[in-house]
């Protein structure tokens, strides 16, 4: 999984240079709309917490937007894993400040659409791992699943696509405890019951948080 994260990086950072791959239209938060060009050798991941846009493709001159400006943002180029372009949107996400002393906070970010479902949607978070001494010699991107809830005070971070280590999925219960618990022991416990099939489930199929939300939706209805 890690190698296909690492060729999917490099894959991006290729089309740096193509100004068509490189073009988005921004929606900010006020209504306002603008459009422009990501600066040539622009990690594309990094537009999950800030991104600055260029009025030409072959500039590097622009305005800086942070993520809490925006309610989204399009690559409106069209391909084969995105055939109506590529959707990142602005989700609220709670996860841990510092790993060692395990504090936590909510923050703003945005994220590519991976699947929108009539009750929830999904969407994957990445993050910058840096070496970790018995787990990766070196940095590592780490990509998460998230599940948002429409209501629901922030979105849930429910599995690790990369280092086992930091995997998420301990903090499922902590992340529902003020919204639902019984969602989140729900979660945990579809995810313990085999993990390896859910990981596989997961990373096959977008929609698999989704679909486990709404089954338990439909299992919370059910009369004992």
């Amino acid at each position: 999984m890690l190698l296909l994260l690492t060729a999917a990086v490099t894959h991006l950072a290729a089309k740096d240079d193509d100004p068509d791959a490189r073009f988005v239209k921004v929606t900010l938060k006020d209504g306002k709309t603008v459009e422009g060009w990501l600066p040539k050798k622009t990690d594309v991941f990094n537009c999950q917490w800030s991104f600055k846009l260029c009025n030409a493709p072959d500039t590097k001159k622009g305005t800086e937007y942070k993520a809490e400006q925006v309610k989204s943002l399009l690559f409106p180029r069209q391909t084969t894993e995105h055939p109506k372009g590529w959707l990142w949107e602005n989700v609220t996400v709670y996860w841990y400040l510092n790993i060692y002393t395990r504090s936590f906070k909510t923050f703003e970010s945005l994220l590519p659409l991976e699947y929108r479902g009539d009750k929830a949607s999904a969407y994957t978070i990445r993050f910058w791992s840096p070496p970790v001494p018995q787990a990766h010699a070196a940095g590592v991107w780490v990509a998460h699943s998230v599940l948002y809830i429409p209501g629901a005070p922030h979105a849930f971070l429910i599995y690790n696509h990369g280092v086992s280590k930091s995997e998420p999925e301990k903090y499922i219960r902590k992340q529902f405890a003020d919204y639902d618990p019984a969602l989140g022991e729900y979660l945990y416990e579809w995810y313990h019951a085999d993990s390896k099939i859910s990981k596989k489930q997961i990373s096959d199929d977008e929609s698999t948080l989704v679909r486990v939300y709404e089954q338990y939706l439909k299992e919370k209805k059910q009369p004992r």
